[in-house]
This record gives structure tokens, sequence and C-alpha cells, in this order.
């Protein structure tokens, strides 16, 4: 290879390179072990999996990546929201919060769905109005709702007041069902 092939390969090729000095740099500084290494790469691997794979039916279906992700979000909170409510743990409460969650986001996807059908052609600003009007809906519910409108008995979820949720939750025993 002559050396403005090679020399050409590597402009071409500047950044991936650069982000691999800069990672292997990192490494040695850090004094990380590959074991530790691999076992969080795999982890965040896992985990990035599960997001990209969710996002996957938006960009088929003709949407911007953001436009689902407010109303989706708020779907999985409400089912963990509850099964934390009923204390069930383990892999049993993590698929309940699922089946909760999952017939929620598909009605608020169907309404979303309504909504940008109406909107041809301003998608981005009515998918950001319709996440700022849906996050104001939610906390609505579960921050003036929940023990003043609906009867709410778990007061280590409630803020100091009694109503409201708190800001962070105890997931109890479904934050890590996963992990074995």
């Amino acid at each position: 290879m002559s050396a403005r092939r090679l020399r050409n390969a590597l402009a071409h090729a500047a950044v991936p390179l650069l982000f691999t000095l800069l990672c292997v740099t990192g490494i040695l500084v850090a004094h990380i072990t590959p074991g530790f290494l691999l076992r969080e790469l795999l982890s965040r691997f896992a985990r990035n999996a599960v997001l990209v794979t969710a996002l996957l039916i938006p960009i088929l279906a003709g949407l911007g990546l953001n436009f689902g992700i407010v109303v989706g979000a708020m779907a999985g909170q409400i089912g963990a929201i509850l099964v934390t409510y009923w204390r069930l743990g383990g892999i049993g409460g993590f698929l309940l919060a699922c089946a909760i969650a999952a017939p929620l986001a598909v009605l608020f996807g169907l309404g979303t769905g309504w909504l940008f059908n109406r909107s041809k052609s301003r998608e981005m600003v009515t998918g950001l109005v319709a996440g700022f009007f849906a996050s104001g809906l939610y906390q609505l519910l579960f921050l003036f709702g929940i023990g003043s409108l609906i009867p709410w008995r778990d007061v280590s979820m409630l803020l100091p007041q009694g109503i409201g949720l708190r800001n962070t939750i105890d997931l109890w025993r479904i934050q890590y069902a996963l992990d074995d």
C-alpha cells in the first residue's frame, strides 16, 4: 500500500481511530480490569438494545424519534407505580407492570397517531406540544389526584402533606427483577 493511500485511509477513519485511542487511554488511566469492562459493556449493550428496539416501531412507522417517548414512558411509569403500590416484586411484578403498561401505551399511541394524522406536515411541533400536554395531565393526576381524589394508603409513596406522589419512589423488588 502506498503512503498516499495509507494517509487517505487514516484520514477517512480519523474519528473512529481518535475515539478508540481515547477509550483505550481512559481504560489504562482508570485501571479498569478486562472482566469489569466486559461486564459493563454487555450490561449496557443489553439495556440499550431494548431502548433501540422500542424506537424501531416509530421509525418504521415514519415518525420521528422523540414523538412517542414521553407518552410511552408515562405508560411504563404508571405500570411501575401500580405494581409498587401493590407490593408485587420479582419477575411476576415486572411482567405485571409490563402487562399494565402495554395496553396503556397502545391506547396512548392510538391517540397520538390520531392527533398526528390530523396535523400532517406539522408533526414536529404537534409532537412537542402533545408531549407537554400529556406530561401536564400526568402530573395533574399524580401530583394532585393521588391522595386527594384518588385514595392512596401507602404513605411512603406520598409527599409529606399526603397529596401527590414523591419524586423518587423505591421500586421495591421489581428494580432488579431481570438481573439474575
